[in-house]
C-alpha cells in the first residue's frame, strides 16, 4: 500500500491550486456553498471549459481555506470529506481517506514537496506553483523565507498596502496621478512590483475601473497572474485570466461584469476586438509588459490601432496606459538622432508623453543592480572535420541534381541555380537561397508536375543536411544524428517509396569506388526506391536515390561519432566555461546557457548534466508549438523546472529566448549565451538574468554572430544617448512630436484599412478554384467541396479528398472554437502535412492548412502558392446545416497512419 500523506498537505498551495480543482470537477458550485461560501458567484461554464472551471475551483477553495485557517487541520478536513459526501462526490472522498492519514494523531502544518515531475500530472495544468513572488516574477533564491528584514522585498501586510524603494516611488508617479507613462528600468528592478502598486491605487480610487494586465506569452501570463493576486489580496477573487484557447465571447463579456483585473495575451483581446463583442473602453487601464514589442504588426500594436481609432471619439473616455520594459530597443537605428526618432515612434503608438526611469534616485538603483561583467569569446572551427565534409558533399550531390535537371526548363530557376552559395552553406545566405528556391519551384510554369515535385524533395533534403551543419557546429556529433533521424521523420523520407526516392545518379557496380560514390560517401547501399538493371554490356547499375544518399550518410556519420579525436571543441569548451565559473564562484553558483533552437536547449543541457564536475540543468523551451506541432515544452513542465532551480535541485538551465523575458533568478551570477544571434533588446534582456552580486556575462559564439554583438552594443550606446536626449526635451516639446507622429500612425491605418476594404470588395468573386500538394502536386480538392466555417476555418466536405489523406493521432489534442483538434492530416503519396483533423459534433472533418498547397484559379489559370485564404479572389461558401446533416462517415474514408 502506497504511504500515505500527512493530511495537512490536503490544504497546501499544490493541492488547492493544481490537484483538488482538477479531481473535482462539474459540481463545484454546490460543493463550495456546502463549504459555507453562501455568496458565492455562480458562472455560467460549459464543463468542457476546463481552464476556467478549474480557477474557479482554486479560487472557491483558496478562499474557504482561508477563512477556516485558524480551525484546526482536522476539523477542516472533517469538514471537506462531509460536504464532498453531501454534493455526492463519494468516489473522491473514499479516494481521499485512501491518500491521506486522516487518523494521525498530530497534525503539523507542511510545505509539500512541488518538484514532482509534471509528466505524472494532468498535462494540460498551467499553475504557477511560486506562491511568495517578488520583484519581477520569482521568490528571491538567496534570501530565507523567514527573512523580512527589508519591507520593500516583502509581500502585503494585513491591510494590503507594501511599501516600494524610493527609486521605484519614483518611477511610479507618473502612472500614480493617471498619467500614460513608459516605466524603463532594468530586469530585476521590480517593474511588476512597481506596476501592481499603480494598479491598486486605480482601483481604491476608481470603484468602477476595470484593468487589462497583458503578456505576449503563456508563461508570463500564468507568472503575472500569480504575481498580481498575492499583491492584491483585496481584489483577489477578482482577478480574472484568459489565454484564449478556450474560451468564447460570451464568457469573456460576461466574466468582464464580476471581475477587476482581467490577466490576458493581446491575441486574446484583439480576437474580441475585431468581432466587435468587446470595446476598449471597456477598461479604465492597460498594463502592457515588455512594451517594447509594440511595433508594426505585432499584437500589442494591434491593441493600440483601435485605442488610437477611440481617440477620435472626443465622447469616449480612454484607458490609462502604462508599459513596463528593460530596454525599448532602437529598431534599425544607425545614429543618435535615428534612435531617438524610434523611441518617439513608440512612444507614439502607445500615446504615451513621458518615460519614467530612475534619476534622482539614480544611486540607490545603481547599487542595487550592478552591471554584471562581461566578457566575448570567438568559437573555433574544427582542424579536420569529416562530419561536416560528408555533409557537404552529400549537399553537393543534390545541388548538381538540381543544376543538371532543372537549368535549362525555367528561367527563374535557372537563374536560381547560378546564385547557389555553395561556398557558404552554414550561413544565413544558403538559408536564404534555399527559401527562394523553394517559393520558386511551386510558382514555376514550365517544370512538369513530376519534375516540380523531385526538386521539391532535393531542396527539402538540402534544408535537413544545412541544418545539420549548423548542429554540427555548435552541438555533439551524436547530436547530428539525432538530427538527421528527426528530420527523416518530418519529410516522411524512408516512408515516401519511389515517390520521395528520387534518382541522382547512376553508377556502374564495376566503377571505382570514388565514381561509385564520392571520396567522402564510401559504401553507399541501396536502399528502398533504388532500382538495379543491367546495361548492354552485361554490368548491372545501381540508382543512386537522395534515400540511399541519406542512410550512407548517415551510416558513415555514426561510424565517426565514435572516434572522439572528432568531437566538436565548441561544446567541449562551453562545459570549460562552465565548470570554471563553478570553481570561481562557488559550487553554490546558478547558471544559464541561452541557445538559438529548441533542439540545442535539449541537447546542451543533456550534455553539461552528463559531462561537467558541477552543472545539474534541465532545458527551458517555448510553450509553442512549431510549424511541425513537434518540440515544444507544456506549461507545467516549464513550471516544474523553475521550481526546481527555486528549490536548488538544480543549479542550471539550458533555455532558449523564452527566458529572456520575464525570468528572474536572483541567484544566478553567470550567463553564457552560446552562438546565440540577437538584437540588442535580447542582448540586455539576457544580461539581465544575471542578478546576483559579480555576475558575469559571457557571449560564445562564431565571427560573425560575434560581429552581431558588437553591433548591438553600439545600438544600446545609442538608445541611451537617445534617451537622455528624449528626457532633456521639454514635455511639450515631446508631446506636440508624439501627437503628430500619432496622428501620422493613425491615417496611414485608415489608409491601409480602406485599401484592404476595396480589394476585398473588387477581388472576391463567384467562381471556382482547385487545390494541389505542394510537394508531390497530386490534386487534393476543388472548391465546390469546401466550406468556409465561423470565418478563419476551411473544412473540407467532399468525399473524395479523404481517399487522397491519411490522418495521424496528435501528441496533445486541443480544443478551440466548439472544434476538437485530434488529428494532423496528410497526403496519402508524399506525406505533406495538409491540416488539422477535427471532431465537430460527432463528425469528423479535415481543415486546410492553405500554404501547403498550389492554389489555381480555374478560370484564368492563375496560380497562388505560400498565400493566405484572402488572398484568394473567390469566395468559399459558408458551412450551412444542411452541410453537416449531409456529411457523415468521412472518417471511414480515410487512412490512419501509425503513430511516429
Amino acid at each position: 500500500m502506497t504511504k500515505q500523506q500527512k493530511v495537512a498537505e490536503l490544504f497546501s498551495d499544490l493541492s488547492l491550486i493544481t490537484d483538488l480543482p482538477r479531481r473535482i470537477g462539474e459540481g463545484w458550485d454546490g460543493l463550495l456553498v456546502r463549504l459555507g461560501l453562501t455568496r458565492v458567484v455562480i458562472y455560467h461554464i460549459k464543463f468542457n471549459n476546463h481552464g476556467q472551471l478549474e480557477d474557479m475551483i482554486k479560487d472557491g477553495l483558496d478562499k474557504w481555506n482561508i477563512q477556516n485557517i485558524k480551525e484546526p487541520v482536522s476539523k477542516r478536513a472533517a469538514a471537506f470529506l462531509e460536504a464532498l459526501r453531501a454534493q455526492e462526490m463519494v468516489p473522491l472522498a473514499e479516494e481521499l481517506e485512501e491518500e491521506y492519514n486522516f487518523n494521525e494523531p498530530e497534525l503539523v502544518e507542511s510545505t509539500p514537496d512541488v518538484t514532482e515531475d509534471p509528466r505524472d500530472t494532468s498535462a494540460d495544468t498551467s499553475i504557477v506553483y511560486t506562491r511568495e513572488a517578488s520583484g519581477d516574477i520569482m521568490n528571491s533564491l538567496d534570501r530565507p523565507k523567514n527573512d523580512r528584514s527589508d519591507p520593500t522585498e516583502n509581500g502585503p501586510d494585513i491591510n494590503g498596502d507594501f511599501p516600494l524603494r524610493d527609486y521605484q516611488m519614483e518611477i511610479a508617479q507618473d502612472g500614480l496621478k493617471g498619467e500614460n507613462s513608459i516605466i524603463w528600468a532594468r530586469t530585476g528592478s521590480g517593474k511588476t512590483r512597481v506596476a501592481v502598486y499603480i494598479m491598486k491605487n486605480h482601483l481604491d480610487n476608481n470603484p468602477t475601473g476595470k484593468i487589462a494586465f497583458f503578456n505576449t506569452t503563456m508563461t508570463l501570463l500564468d507568472q503575472q497572474y500569480e504575481v498580481i493576486r498575492k499583491f492584491l489580496p483585496k481584489y483577489k477573487h477578482q482577478i480574472m485570466k484568459f489565454s484564449g484557447v478556450e474560451q468564447n465571447e460570451v464568457t469573456l463579456l460576461s466574466n468582464t461584469q464580476h471581475f477587476r483585473v482581467c490577466v490576458l495575451t493581446p491575441m486574446t483581446l484583439e480576437k474580441y476586438l475585431a468581432e466587435e463583442t468587446v470595446s476598449l473602453d471597456l477598461f479604465s487601464m492597460l498594463v502592457f509588459d515588455e512594451c517594447h514589442h509594440t511595433r508594426k504588426k505585432e499584437p500589442y500594436n494591434q491593441i493600440m490601432k483601435y485605442y488610437r481609432k477611440l481617440l477620435q471619439d472626443s465622447t469616449v473616455k480612454l484607458p490609462q496606459i502604462l508599459g513596463l520594459t528593460a530596454s525599448v530597443g532602437t529598431e534599425r537605428a544607425c545614429n543618435v538622432d535615428d534612435a531617438e526618432k524610434s523611441i518617439l515612434e513608440l512612444m507614439a503608438r502607445m500615446n504615451v508623453h513621458k518615460i519614467a526611469t530612475p534619476r534622482i534616485n539614480r544611486k540607490e538603483y545603481t547599487q542595487m543592480f550592478p552591471e554584471p561583467e562581461k566578457h566575448s569569446e570567438v568559437m573555433k572551427d574544427r582542424t579536420t572535420d569529416p562530419m561536416r565534409d560528408t555533409i557537404e558533399d552529400a549537399m553537393g550531390r543534390l545541388e548538381t541534381w538540381l543544376q543538371d535537371k532543372l537549368c535549362d526548363l525555367d528561367k527563374n530557376v535557372h537563374k536560381l541555380l547560378g546564385e547557389i552559395p555553395d561556398k557558404m552553406r552554414m550561413e544565413q545566405q544558403y538559408q536564404s537561397w534555399l527559401s527562394r528556391l523553394m517559393g520558386a519551384l511551386p510558382r514555376s510554369e514550365e517544370l512538369t508536375p513530376e519534375i516540380k515535385h523531385q526538386a521539391i524533395v532535393i531542396a527539402e533534403h538540402l534544408t535537413m543536411y544545412q541544418t545539420a551543419l549548423s548542429v554540427n557546429h555548435t552541438l555533439c556529433m551524436k547530436d547530428v544524428l539525432e538530427h538527421l533521424y528527426h528530420s527523416s521523420l518530418k519529410y516522411k523520407i524512408l516512408e515516401g517509396g519511389k515517390k520521395n526516392a528520387v534518382v541522382i545518379s547512376n553508377s556502374s557496380r564495376n566503377n571505382t569506388d570514388e565514381d561509385n560514390t564520392g571520396s567522402d560517401n564510401t559504401g553507399v547501399v541501396n536502399t528502398g526506391g533504388d532500382n538495379t538493371d543491367v546495361d548492354e554490356s552485361g554490368n548491372d547499375e545501381t540508382e543512386i536515390t537522395c534515400v540511399s544518399l541519406y542512410t550512407s550518410v548517415t551510416k558513415k556519420l555514426e561510424i565517426l561519432s565514435k572516434n572522439d579525436e572528432y568531437e566538436n571543441p565548441n561544446i567541449v569548451r562551453l562545459r570549460k566555461m562552465v565548470d570554471k565559473n563553478f570553481e570561481e564562484k562557488g559550487k553554490d553558483s546558478t547558471f544559464i546557457v541561452f541557445v538559438e533552437q529548441r533542439e540545442s536547449a535539449v541537447a546542451v543541457s543533456k550534455y553539461l548534466t552528463e559531462k561537467s564536475s558541477f552543472a545539474k540543468c534541465c532545458f527551458l523551451i517555448s510553450a509553442q508549438s512549431t510549424a511541425d506541432g513537434d518540440g515544444k515544452q507544456s506549461q507545467a513542465e516549464y513550471n516544474w523546472v523553475v521550481q526546481r532551480l527555486l528549490s536548488k535541485q538544480i543549479n542550471g538551465l539550458v533555455a532558449t529566448q523564452v527566458a529572456e523575458e520575464g525570468l528572474d533568478i536572483p541567484a544566478c551570477n553567470f550567463v553564457i549565451r552560446y552562438n546565440q544571434s540577437s538584437n540588442e533588446i535580447s542582448t540586455i534582456q539576457a544580461a539581465g538574468r544575471s542578478r546576483a552580486m559579480g555576475g558575469t556575462v559571457i557571449d560564445f559564439a562564431n565571427e560573425r554572430k560575434h560581429r552581431q554583438e558588437q553591433g548591438n552594443v553600439m545600438k544600446l550606446t545609442l538608445m541611451n544617448q537617445a534617451l537622455e536626449m528624449v528626457l532633456g526635451r521639454p514635455v511639450d516639446s515631446i508631446r506636440q512630436e508624439v501627437n503628430k507622429r500619432m496622428d501620422s500612425i493613425t491615417k496611414t491605418e485608415a489608409e491601409e484599412e480602406e485599401r484592404s476594404r476595396e480589394a476585398g470588395r473588387k477581388n472576391k468573386t463567384q467562381g471556382n478554384f482547385t487545390l494541389r500538394c505542394l510537394r508531390c502536386q497530386e490534386v487534393a480538392v476543388s472548391s465546390p467541396d469546401i466550406r468556409r466555417y465561423k470565418e478563419t476555418n476551411y473544412i473540407v466536405v467532399g468525399r473524395d479528398f479523404y481517399k487522397k489523406a491519411k490522418r495521424r493521432l496528435k501528441k496533445k489534442v486541443t480544443c478551440y472554437e466548439n472544434m476538437t483538434k485530434r488529428y494532423k492530416v496528410y497526403c496519402i503519396k508524399c506525406g505533406s502535412d495538409w491540416g488539422a483533423g477535427i471532431c465537430m459534433r460527432n463528425l469528423f472533418f479535415a481543415v486546410l492548412k492553405i500554404r501547403q498547397f498550389i492554389v489555381r484559379d480555374d478560370d484564368t489559370e492563375k496560380e497562388y502558392f505560400g498565400v493566405p485564404w484572402s488572398v484568394i479572389p473567390h469566395t468559399v461558401q459558408t458551412m450551412t446545416e444542411e452541410d453537416f446533416s449531409s456529411v457523415a462517415a468521412l472518417d471511414k474514408l480515410i487512412e490512419d497512419a501509425p503513430d511516429n
